[in-house]
């Protein structure tokens, strides 16, 4: 092949080979490691989108979210591929292929607007693609790979500066309105998932930028209005302000809304603490070990450093052209405003409720224009009349990336969860006939890892809990009801905490199986103990059962036996009592109890909002189920159920059943 029609020089060539070789590694990376990468965050993500597809829906009935609804990241593309394939790991794996393409395409965009040199792309590419840090919050997860979080609002971000120079450039609407429809479409949708964070983020900078140059070019006046310029930046605030509505109006998530501002005593740590996340970001950093400076880690850490130096020296350089030198170019101003505003954010909002620097994934967003900072300073270094310098530069670049990239990729290809074992372990459980398992966990975050890749492979045939309770971070409640499955049921764990279950659970389970990966045992049991719903059906069921053991309920002066049933001890007052949910609806509520000794006094069943009495019934001493009738519920409440007895009164209660006669739509 004659390089030489298409490259200028060698260096070219070099840079060439190596940023199709990140490419390549990172396109077959996601779609054949994707399995083996999972962890607490990723897995769910995957979950999510194999649920959409089955529900043809991005607004899931058993889902619990957080943060954010997952509409700006792969998952609504992965959950379309999902329904072509019908394997979530490739379809998510290619969705992040996709995004990553297009992610590249607005920086190719950007750089030939701004005349930056075809050396000076690919040296932008080549450190765009290095996986700095590779975990669960870090570079290569949040925007390459694994759940690529970050992946849409980074490209949302680079879009809108790409869109923006090209009206800057003279282009109008028309020249360019399918990237303009995209960006209009992503802006909405993620306003919609998260919020306030692309208004805040991405728009409100270019905004500021906007009316800042105005002012300073006192050029202000009713015709700019029709300029794409004003314009497009003031329709994406109305565009992302309807977004953050309907995400009000939803409710379904605790996004920014949810943050706070840090306090005077603490501003001090939190700026030295943003600025330490960009070196922890990039991997020159570690927060949690030291390493020793001669080790391989050591030396790794070392070249990121050099990196991260060139790109802050890069952003001096920056800075100092535009400035100094008085030089208005828009992109450098543009980025300036995106730099500074998302800044200014991180430094006065705490994001270190995890740890003293758990949020650094946010400065994912300010660090996107460093790469083309660099870009330009190779350009100023290429065409400088210091030959030794350049070879320096260029040597000394090409051959830390090339160390860091090989280095780093090997260390990502050999990460291994676990899936293959517990791929084993499943197809084991399949084998026995047993349709739901419940992976329990100690304290330790192992097992709820585990339990999360083996619902990657069947949601629906996993609960992931620590016996009491389940882990609600970006889940589904598939199966957290006892009443959504009968039949057999087994218990994932390791003998030390399966003996440390309560007797109702383990005193009815059999082992019949053991693993050697992490020491699993598998314990049968021949119907459904689990519960970890509380309250009245959901809106696609008319029936869910509680247990004087079921998750939000509380017992006093009586003690749960090996069966699970309530046995009060005699002493007057509240003997159970429990926290739940109704939505809109007819219902009755049935308590199935037993009254082994009855005192003078009456014995009561109560539902209750804030203390006040909705309805209630007397406990007859000669009957096994008392019934609530008639509860006629107007909207989503948050009830109180309870049961009180009088002194000398013994009773025993096995579960207390919530019937639906239908819903009440309006």
């Amino acid at each position: 092949m004659n390089f030489r029609k298409y490259f200028s020089n060698k260096t070219e060539v070099i840079l060439f080979i190596l940023v199709m070789s990140q490419i390549l590694a990172l396109t077959f990376y996601n779609l054949f490691r994707l399995s083996y990468i999972l962890d607490f965050d990723s897995a769910p993500a995957l979950i999510q989108a194999v649920k959409s597809w089955e529900q043809k829906s991005l607004f899931l009935n058993d889902w619990w979210y957080t943060t954010n609804l997952g509409w700006d990241t792969s998952i609504p593309l992965a959950a379309l591929l999902y329904g072509v394939f019908h394997k979530i790991y490739f379809a998510y794996g290619m969705a992040n292929n996709i995004i990553l393409y297009a992610f590249l395409y607005i920086y190719y965009r950007i750089c030939k607007r701004i005349k930056i040199s075809r050396t000076g792309k690919l040296v932008v590419f080549l450190l765009l693609l290095t996986p700095y840090s590779i975990g669960q919050l870090d570079y290569m997860n949040m925007l390459l790979a694994s759940q690529a979080s970050y992946n849409i609002r980074a490209l949302l971000t680079m879009m809108f500066v790409s869109i923006m120079l090209e009206f800057y450039a003279g282009k109008t609407l028309q020249n360019q309105w399918a990237i303009c429809l995209a960006f209009i479409v992503l802006l909405f949708t993620s306003s919609c998932s998260s919020s306030l964070y692309a208004l805040i983020s991405c728009v409100i900078p270019i905004v500021i930028f906007v009316f800042v140059n105005y002012i300073r070019e006192d050029n202000f006046n009713l015709k700019c209005i029709k300029n794409p310029i004003v314009y497009f930046p003031f329709l994406s605030v109305i565009i992302a302000s309807i977004g953050i509505l309907i995400s009000k109006f939803m409710n379904m998530t605790d996004a920014v809304e949810g943050k706070a501002f840090t306090t005077g005593v603490n501003f001090g740590r939190n700026f030295i603490n943003t600025l330490v996340g960009i070196f922890e970001l990039f991997g020159g950093i570690k927060s949690d070990k030291s390493v020793a400076v001669l080790s391989a880690e050591g030396i790794s850490l070392m070249l990121k450093l050099i990196l991260i130096f060139l790109m802050l020296f890069s952003l001096f350089f920056i800075i100092r052209k535009s400035f100094l030198k008085k030089e208005h170019d828009k992109f450098i101003e543009m980025s300036l405003a995106l730099i500074i505003v998302n800044l200014g954010i991180l430094f006065f909002v705490d994001t270190t409720y995890g740890s003293v620097t758990f949020e650094y994934r946010y400065l994912i967003i300010p660090i996107l224009p460093l790469f083309i900072y660099v870009g330009y300073l190779t350009d100023f270094i290429s065409m400088h009349h210091n030959k030794s310098l350049r070879n320096i530069y260029f040597v000394g670049l090409v051959s830390i990336c090339l160390i860091l990239n090989i280095g780093l990729f090997s260390y990502a290809y050999r990460i291994n969860d676990g899936y293959d074992q517990l791929k084993a372990i499943k197809t084991d459980i399949d084998n026995q006939g047993i349709g739901l398992v419940n992976v329990i966990r100690d304290s330790a975050v192992q097992n709820e890892v585990d339990g999360k890749i083996l619902k990657t492979m069947d949601d629906s045939e996993f609960i992931v809990s620590d016996g009491s309770n389940v882990s609600w971070w970006v889940m589904s409640d598939t199966n957290l009801e006892n009443s959504n499955y009968v039949g057999k049921t087994a218990i994932l764990t390791q003998k030390n905490i399966f003996e440390s279950l309560p007797s109702y659970y383990k005193d009815h389970a059999v082992l019949i199986d053991s693993f050697s990966y992490h020491d699993y045992n598998l314990y049968e049991l021949q119907s459904n103990p689990f519960d970890y719903i509380s309250g009245f059906p959901k809106r696609d069921r008319s029936k869910s059962f509680d247990f004087p053991y079921s998750y939000m309920y509380n017992t006093q002066n009586a003690v749960i036996d090996t069966n699970g049933i309530l046995h009060s001890n005699g002493t007057a007052g509240t003997v159970l009592s429990g926290t739940v949910q109704a939505i809109k609806g007819e219902y009755s509520v049935i308590l199935h109890y037993r009254m082994a000794s009855n005192s003078q006094g009456s014995s009561i069943l109560n539902l209750s909002e804030n203390d006040q009495i909705l309805s209630s019934v007397q406990l007859a001493p000669d009957k096994t189920d008392c019934v609530l009738q008639n509860i006629s519920i107007k909207s989503t409440k948050i009830l109180t159920i309870s049961i009180e007895i009088p002194e000398g009164t013994i009773i025993e209660i096995e579960s207390i059943e919530y019937k639906r006669k239908y819903l009440i739509v309006n």
